[in-house]
């Protein structure tokens, strides 16, 4: 998983919000509550469209309570972010050059993260010194799923 956007209050959320999205709470003035994920559901029935903050993992049954998630006032007044499901696919040098060529971002694993590389980022940002270096790199594309 990866936080995509801005940081976001909890109104922003129930405003602009999309059925499907998740968010995970980053800051919170309790810190037990930090990594705490919601999923938007939205709801249309004879009264009109309505959002309701579901668990992730909740199936798309508006009508089970049981997945509906209590907000506590620590809850509200915390920081949120988008939550987007990657996965980064290997890929071989001859794709890698094509996809930067046609100005695609391409990645490349330090450590447990991905770093992000355009056809202008220099090798030595990558932690690439020489040929041998980039010969040997692996190199990734990321799927949103």
């Amino acid at each position: 998983m990866k936080f995509i956007g801005k940081e976001l209050k909890l109104w922003e959320i129930m405003k602009d919000g999309k059925n499907g999205e998740i968010y995970e709470i980053t800051k919170c003035a309790l810190t037990s509550y930090i990594g705490t994920q919601v999923k938007v559901q939205e709801t249309q029935d004879y009264r009109g469209k309505y959002k309701t903050l579901v668990k992730p993992e909740a199936n798309d049954n508006p009508t089970d309570a049981s997945n509906i998630v209590t907000i506590f006032g620590c809850m509200g007044e915390a920081t949120w972010k988008k939550v987007e499901n990657v996965i980064y696919t290997p890929i071989d040098f001859t794709k890698t050059v094509h996809l930067l060529g046609k100005g695609v971002t391409v990645y490349k694993k330090r450590g447990s993260n991905y770093v992000s590389m355009s056809r202008f980022t220099s090798f030595e940002d990558v932690d690439i010194d020489d040929f041998s270096d980039l010969a040997g790199t692996q190199f990734y594309m990321k799927e949103v799923i």
